[in-house]
Order: C-alpha cells, then sequence, then structure tokens
C-alpha cells in the first residue's frame, strides 16, 4: 500500500521569518520520511519469503533449477500419485511406487553384483571413523532382507561393511506380507501365527553385526498387512458393504484408525528394540494409494480426524512408547510429500508434522519414483544429482535450518525440535521407466554428493534384490 505522509506547516507570521520557516521545514520533512519508513517496516504485511520461494531460491543457488513446489500446477507431478478412480497400469505403478517386493522384480535382473575387492573409499573407514553410539556418527546404509541374512551373501554384506563408507544395514523384521521375519515369542505375534523363520538365529546375527560396529536398523512394515488382515479382520481396511479391501496387488491393509494395530505394532517394535536394534524403523506408515480407496470406510473417529493427523499421532505414539527403551525412531515417507499437499492427502503423510515426533525422518527420493519435468529435470532418473538435491532443498526449506548442517529444528509449541534427515536413495535399474539409465558407481556417487550439497551427511540406499556392487561406495 502506498501512503503519502503530509507534514504540517508552521502558519507564517512575519516575512521577515522566511529562513527560519525554512529551517523548520526541512527538519519536518527529515522526520515524516523516517516515521513512513517505519511504518512500512511495521506493517501488517511483511515481506516474508514463503517457502516455496526458499525452495526455488536455494535449490537455483546449488543446482541452478527451480524445483516444483506446492504451489505449482502440476500437483501431482511426482508421477506416482494418480486420481484412484483413474488408476491404470497397476503392475506399472506398483514397480513404480511401492519399493518392497513389488519393486523387487523390475530390480533383480537389472543389476548383478561385482567381483571388485575394492576402491579408493578403503583409506575413508579407518579405525578413526565414529563408531555407533559416537555423537558423530552418520548412517551410511543399506536395504537388507531377512531372507539374505542366512546366507552366504551376508558375509558378502559384512565385508562390504568392512571395506567401504557402509556402516549400517536395515533389517526387515516385519515385512510387508506381515511376517515377523524370526520366531518371535510375544503374546499377540503367536496368537496371529506371524512369525516366519527367516532369520534363524537373531541374537548370532546381531552379535556377528556388532562386533564389526554395523548400526543394526529393525524395519517394521506398519499399515500394510495381509496376514493380521487374514487372521483379525476387524484390525483391516473394509469397504462400505463389508468387503475387505485389498491394493492393486491383492493385499490388504490395515486401518490407522485402529488403535490395537498400533498395540500390535508397539509389540513388535519393543521386542526388536530389547534385543538389540539400535533403531526402529517404520515403513509403510501411510494409507494406500491403490484403486478402491474411495469406498473404503475407515470408521466413526475419520469423520473428525484426517488422515494426516491419525498418521502424525501415531507416530507421536510410537516415539513415546519407545522412548523409555532408548531406542531411535525413525519412519519413511514418500520423498513426494516434502512439498506437495496433493499427495499428503493421498498417503497421509505431512513432512513437517512428522518431523517434529521423529528422530529421523527418511524421505525416498529414489530419481526414479518422480515424473518428467519434476525439478525442471526432463527425465529425472537419468540425473539422479539434479533431482535429490531438488528434493532435499524442499526438505531444507519446509523445516527450517537453525544453524547446523545436518540436524535442523521444527517449532513445536514454540520450542525447537531435533530432527535428522537421512533420505533413501537408488541403487537399482528402473527398467520400468521410459528413458531410464543404468545405476551404477556414478550413479550412486552422484547421489551422495547431492546429500552433501544439500546440506545433510546421513543416507541409505535401497535394492530389493540386495545387490550391492563394492565400487559404489
Amino acid at each position: 500500500m502506498n501512503r503519502t505522509n503530509h507534514c504540517p506547516r508552521k502558519a507564517l507570521r512575519t516575512r521577515s521569518a522566511v529562513s527560519v520557516l525554512l529551517f523548520i521545514f526541512a527538519l519536518s520533512i527529515t522526520s515524516c520520511s523516517k516515521n513512513t519508513v517505519e511504518t512500512s517496516a511495521g506493517s501488517d504485511n511483511p515481506s516474508v519469503p514463503s517457502a516455496a520461494s526458499r525452495i526455488n531460491r536455494e535449490a537455483a543457488g546449488i543446482c541452478g533449477i527451480a524445483p516444483r513446489t506446492a504451489d505449482c500446477s502440476d500437483l501431482s507431478a511426482a508421477g506416482i500419485f494418480e486420481t484412484i478412480t483413474d488408476r491404470s497400469n497397476t503392475d506399472a505403478v506398483s514397480g513404480g511406487t511401492d519399493r518392497s517386493d513389488d519393486i523387487s522384480g523390475n530390480t533383480g535382473g537389472g543389476d548383478d553384483i561385482s567381483e571388485t575387492t575394492g576402491n579408493g573409499a578403503l583409506s575413508e573407514n579407518s579405525g578413526s571413523e565414529p563408531l555407533p553410539g559416537d555423537p558423530d556418527f552418520r548412517v551410511h546404509g543399506i536395504y537388507v532382507t531377512a531372507t539374505v541374512t542366512g546366507t552366504s551373501r551376508m558375509e558378502e554384506l559384512i565385508r562390504l561393511a568392512d571395506e567401504t563408507d557402509i556402516n549400517a544395514f536395515v533389517i526387515d523384521i516385519k515385512d510387508d506380507r506381515g511376517n515377523v521375519t524370526y520366531q518371535m515369542a510375544t503374546p499377540t505375534v503367536e496368537r496371529v501365527g506371524s512369525s516366519v523363520t527367516y532369520i534363524s538365529d537373531i541374537e548370532s546375527l546381531i552379535a556377528e553385526c556388532k562386533a564389526h560396529h554395523i548400526y543394526l536398523i529393525a524395519r517394521i512394515v506398519s499399515f500394510k498387512d495381509p496376514c493380521l488382515a487374514a487372521a483379525m479382520p476387524e484390525y483391516a481396511l473394509h469397504e462400505a458393504d463389508g468387503t475387505l479391501y485389498r491394493d492393486n496387488s491383492g493385499q490388504a491393509w490395515l486401518n490407522p484408525y485402529n488403535r490395537e494395530v498400533w498395540d500390535y505394532l508397539m509389540e513388535i517394535a519393543k521386542e526388536a528394540a530389547r534385543i538389540g536394534f539400535d533403531e526402529i524403523q517404520f515403513d509403510y506408515i501411510r494409507f494406500s494409494t491403490d484403486r478402491g480407496m474411495e469406498r473404503v470406510v475407515f470408521g466413526e473417529d475419520s469423520e473428525e480426524v484426517s488422515k494426516s493427523d491419525v498418521i502424525n499421532a501415531f507416530t507421536r505414539y510410537a516415539r513415546e512408547t519407545l522412548a523409555p527403551l532408548s531406542v531411535t525412531v525413525s519412519a519413511d515417507v514418500y520423498g513426494t510429500i516434502i512439498d506437495s499437499t496433493w499427495d499428503q492427502q493421498i498417503v497421509g503423510q505431512n513432512y513437517a508434522m512428522m518431523a517434529r515426533e521423529l528422530d529421523v525422518i527418511c524421505p525416498m527420493v529414489y530419481p526414479s519414483h518422480y515424473g518428467p519435468g519434476v525439478y525442471r529435470v526432463p527425465i529425472p532418473d537419468t540425473d539422479p544429482y539434479r533431482t535429490v538435491t531438488g528434493a532435499l532443498n524442499a526438505s531444507r526449506a519446509v523445516l527450517d535450518q537453525y544453524g547446523h548442517d545436518t540436524i535442523f529444528s521444527v517449532l513445536q509449541d514454540g520450542m525447537p525440535v531435533t530432527t535428522r534427515v537421512r533420505p533413501w536413495l537408488q541403487a537399482f535399474t528402473a527398467t520400468w521407466v521410459s528413458g531410464h539409465i543404468e545405476y551404477g558407481r556414478d550413479e550412486i556417487q552422484a547421489q551422495v554428493q547431492a546429500v552433501r550439497d544439500a546440506g545433510y551427511d546421513e543416507w541409505i540406499f535401497w535394492n530389493a534384490s540386495v545387490k550391492y556392487d563394492q565400487d559404489w561406495f
């Protein structure tokens, strides 16, 4: 608003007082100008950069691009959340979004483990490196399926950790089929019969990994659980006619509004913490994105509590429940929810809200999961550096930086809350993406560099086939 301030003049008493009048007039103009500036600076509409403009500014400063924000017209530019009723070609979409067994079929044939014996990273992993438990320890991890832990490949993975920058394993303790991956003797697990013996000797596995200073993260798939849904259908999602809801792969999901479901997950998480895992990581901590969700009835609570609110409430409950066990609590979230309100509403994940309740938040910023043109990259899968940098600069803008390279704070009730950001990165070739490229050392290192350039220093790589070339790290 432009507003001109007028200063009153003193009336002339005599023509001989012209010089005095001019002097007084000059002082008055100076005073009025000062008042005008102060009024503008203290107005109700200060010129403060929005989160969206900060995203664009910060990303442009690092890699010369202006990433997508929630204010852009392409609200679903990530390319993985289509209108539920319009969804088609489900196999391809499933392969491009969920990253467990759905992706496994696409990545398993594309990556072959190399016989390389080492690289320049060996000198970086000296005995002086911080160990788990040290304040300066930072996770550089890989995903490991439970089935691999009992094979000779586990020896290769431990050797990988010994000889490269890898220092952490994310191991399935409850997978996306609802299986608890070792014989867990807890009441509900035994009643449901959800234990399988993928890991034959969990104590020995933990002891061996810790002997090699490997940080252990227990992955617990949360609301995708056909096992519990079959044993206790009252915990599952149902359509209005009472039919059990199933996703595009035919798998049942649990109702996040059901508190008994929360307690079941906490039972498993507490046991994993007790047995020796350093961190509990919740995956599929969201609603399904597949067709048919518009017919699901969530119950009376859903009329007053939004999807984001109930997911955030579960996140808070998990951290409070596990706090006495001195275990780190983390959660995986879609990378696209960082700066897209459209995607947040579909899956129920609000990036800033969830970060307030976690020790570590893990956005899945796989380049293959972004659609053409996101962050002004024609095919994001072909430019992992720019894609990951754009996503993580969005993370910085959303969470706000409080003077630290890796620890970011979100204000909660007027108090800062520290949350580490540890992105999931891509260690697989996305054969289902049109125009995709083969992922190898250059693409792996480009993503690691992007993490550093965005101001973070932790990361985890995903490959559903658990095939990692030593030369990559």
